[in-house]
């Protein structure tokens, strides 16, 4: 599976944050093979021009924000 390394901007508690990391658009469910769901994993999170992903313990919800607006 093919990683995309891709930039969003995504409102999270009244900030605009900006979430970089990789999308994997996944693969399809044959009778051989179960597929693969679409994923988007974050490696670095940003207010302007300060580096936040310390703050978080978990990207969860962000990565989900993430597919959710700019992928489904």
């Amino acid at each position: 599976m093919r990683a995309l390394k891709t930039r969003h901007r995504i409102p999270y508690r009244g900030l605009m944050l900006e979430v970089e990391g990789y999308f994997c658009e996944g693969t399809p469910q044959t009778y051989e093979h179960p597929g693969e769901s679409i994923e988007f994993e974050i490696h670095e999170v940003w207010v302007g021009d300060t580096d936040i992903s310390s703050l978080f313990d978990d990207y969860t919800e962000l990565e989900r924000k993430t597919l959710e607006k700019h992928y489904l």
